[in-house]
């Protein structure tokens, strides 16, 4: 604190301010570590009187400890939301928790799943990222909410895995969304406003700063029920007799179409349409088509062959995404 200076002689003939800042920190992101301490030093250099060499000087020092700022930030690392199957297990949302404050805090984690006339995931469990490895995997640790929360550095972030499972008969396209809820531990932070403070709060028992409204903070992201169902239908197209008509007799060309149909939303992968040789026919000869494009009879890099030990014609679109239809036709010839 600058202190005031007064004298009856004379006037002064100049007046000379030195203030420096003695300062001890890290260059956090979240600013000057809790506790450090700042000093302020001021000096006052002045003459009175005529004599040059007479120099006088006050000096004043002032000290005050940086208080705790606790804060967080939850992130959704799928912002998007991701798709799940219905029913399903260990569907998994990720999160990044960061300790945005300047002092040692830990935070409690909770979750808040499923709006209004959304439909209800059931979380089964909170992980947090520790064997290396990307993505949720069960060595990863398991989040214990009476553990007293997750303990971060100033600027410390952990990956933080939200595990649910997903009831059936969900209809397609049904969103859930769920956020991840992060809550400072320190006793009677979550009573306060942003402002607010605790006088004895903070680390080491300085004074701790609310940030954040009952020192929290959250992000959600969301499940999308995406079902892809597949429909098959098989029937006739048209049938040639040796004589030009239509009748079925030995001899006869019967064109056979395969429709299928992925319908819904999502993938539906390796899929594979195999089609027997019916009794009494045999398969004619370079007769595949999908789509209408002719497709060879050996197994090679389009989607159809037919095996002549099995006497089965196969389609391999392998991938199909709903909603799509194919069509295949081949020919079977009456013995």
């Amino acid at each position: 604190m600058l202190r005031t200076l007064k004298t009856s002689i004379g006037s002064y003939n100049a007046v000379y301010l030195a203030s420096s800042f003695l300062l001890t920190m890290n260059a956090w992101g979240a600013g000057t570590p809790a506790g450090t301490a700042i000093h302020n030093h001021v000096e006052v250099s002045y003459q009175v009187g005529d004599d040059p060499n007479v120099l006088h000087t006050e000096k004043a020092d002032h000290s005050f400890v940086v208080s705790e700022l606790i804060r967080s930030n939850v992130s959704a690392l799928e912002p998007q939301g991701i798709g799940t199957a219905t029913p399903a297990q260990n569907a998994v949302l990720s999160y990044q928790v960061t300790n945005t404050g300047n002092g040692q805090e830990s935070f409690l984690l909770t979750t808040e799943a499923g709006l209004p006339d959304q439909f209800q995931p059931e979380v089964t469990g909170l992980w947090i990222e520790t064997n290396g490895q990307p993505g949720w995997q069960a060595d990863d640790t398991l989040y214990v909410p009476t553990s007293g929360g997750i303990p971060l550095a100033a600027d410390q972030s952990e990956t933080v895995y939200v595990v649910s499972d997903i009831p059936a008969d969900i209809e397609d396209e049904s969103r859930s969304d769920v956020a991840l809820v992060s809550t400072a531990a320190t006793t009677k932070a979550n009573l306060e406003l942003a402002g607010g403070s605790l006088p004895t709060g903070g680390d080491g028992g300085i004074e701790a700063v609310i940030a954040q409204d009952n020192a929290k903070h959250q992000d959600s992201s969301h499940y999308t029920v995406s079902t892809v169902k597949v429909d098959v239908e098989k029937s006739i197209v048209s049938i040639s007799d040796p004589y030009g008509g239509e009748l079925s007799m030995p001899g006869s060309e019967v064109t056979y179409k395969i429709r299928v149909v992925a319908s819904g939303s999502g993938t539906a992968n390796d899929l594979v349409i195999e089609d027997a040789v019916p009794e009494s026919m045999n398969y004619k000869l370079n007769s595949l088509k999908m789509n209408g494009s002719h497709l060879t009879d050996h197994s090679d890099s389009d989607t159809g062959w037919f095996d002549d030990l099995q006497r089965i014609a196969f389609f391999t679109p392998g991938t199909i995404v709903a909603p799509a239809t194919h069509e295949y036709t081949l020919t079977y010839i009456i013995e």
